[in-house]
């Protein structure tokens, strides 16, 4: 029995100092100040910047955005960090109505760490503008 308690008492403590192998203090990454910029393109559509201030307190292995069009399909584009700041571009498409409806567009920021803890923007939003009428043939 002596022999026993010898090597548990050392593993018990060892164990107890690692947190067990859990996650330990992994806290969610921090996604501030995010931004869609122009937040309106005229109906030929163009090229739009997606940014944000993103941290972590263990790294992060992938920041990126959701687009969703207005028929509801999405597209995802990766954004590149410089620091904190990670930003990346997207083209939105023509907008081929001709009724005045403008085409809009959501926008959300997703991060996540090394962890597999993952945080999320509130939604951004940009439009592109319904093609101008022309007008009437005068003959």
């Amino acid at each position: 029995m002596k022999r026993i308690h010898g090597w548990l008492l050392p593993l018990f403590l060892l164990l107890a100092g690692c947190g067990g192998g859990g996650a330990g203090g992994d806290a969610t990454p921090i996604v501030n100040d995010s931004a869609v910029a122009p937040s309106e393109l005229r109906f030929t559509g163009g090229a739009v910047t997606i940014s944000a201030m993103v941290t972590d307190d263990l790294g992060l292995s992938r920041v990126w955005a959701v687009i969703t069009r207005p028929d509801q399909t999405t597209a995802s584009v990766d954004l590149a960090g410089n620091g904190q700041l990670f930003s990346g571009t997207w083209t939105a498409p023509p907008n081929p109505r001709t009724d005045g409806v403008d085409a809009l567009y959501r926008v959300i920021i997703h991060a996540r760490d090394t962890g597999g803890q993952v945080a999320e923007t509130t939604e951004q939003q940009f439009r592109v503008e319904a093609t101008e009428t022309p007008p009437p043939n005068p003959f």
